[in-house]
């Protein structure tokens, strides 16, 4: 009973919104859309000979790492990987994650993990593969789901918007100003109008104008 009366507040909600917001928001879609197909006129691989890809990991070998105070570690381990994605999928492989012996930055995998890896290869020969973090991206997924759910049943209509403008600022960042950036423009005054162009489209997409 308590999901079908909020559920009809959010309708009732949305019945009530003016026709220069609805139109905004429309804009602001479009211009979204346009912003995910844009190229960024740069390759997505630096590399050509290489390709990150899922793995799991079926053995551990840390005969090679060793640690000097607690948790942080030196040398490397050494995982026995099964490919989970990509061109090389269900192939094995040996790769390796290297201790640089900050905490922050260093990886440390177990058997049964999922791991990112990079993996260098010659036609259908792989050469390295590189470990890089634990694969979260499941896990991250639903917890943004489950927190633009709640967002939009507590806040309604404004929870949308808000979740419009978050994802307009990432937009604008990933397709605009980093690009920018890498090609040499200004950056104290790329960034600042960055960032009172996206300020003033936030108040106005939140605030309803």
């Amino acid at each position: 009973m308590s999901n079908k009366i909020m559920i009809s507040a959010n309708i009732a909600s949305l019945r009530g919104i003016p026709a220069h917001e609805l139109i905004f928001n429309m804009i602001v879609i479009i211009f979204m859309a346009v912003l995910a197909v844009i190229p960024t006129g740069f390759p997505t691989n630096t590399y050509p000979d290489s390709v990150q890809a899922v793995a799991r990991v079926l053995e551990v070998n840390n005969d090679n790492a060793f640690s000097t105070v607690g948790f942080v570690f030196e040398g490397e381990q050494v995982c026995k990987v099964e490919i989970i994605n990509s061109a090389f999928k269900g192939r094995q492989a040996y790769a390796e994650n290297r201790f640089t012996g900050r905490l922050e930055a260093d990886k440390v995998f177990a058997k049964g993990d999922k791991a990112l890896v990079v993996i260098d290869y010659t036609g259908q020969k792989i050469r390295h593969v590189n470990m890089i973090d634990h694969y979260r991206v499941n896990l991250e997924a639903l917890l943004v789901g489950i927190f633009a759910l709640f967002l939009i049943l507590f806040a309604r209509w404004t929870g949308v918007k808000a979740l419009l403008s978050f994802i307009l600022v990432i937009l604008m960042i990933w397709k605009l100003l980093i690009p920018m950036l890498l090609n040499g423009w200004n950056p104290i005054i790329i960034s600042l109008l960055f960032v009172v162009t996206s300020i003033s489209l936030v108040l106005v997409l939140v605030g309803g104008g």
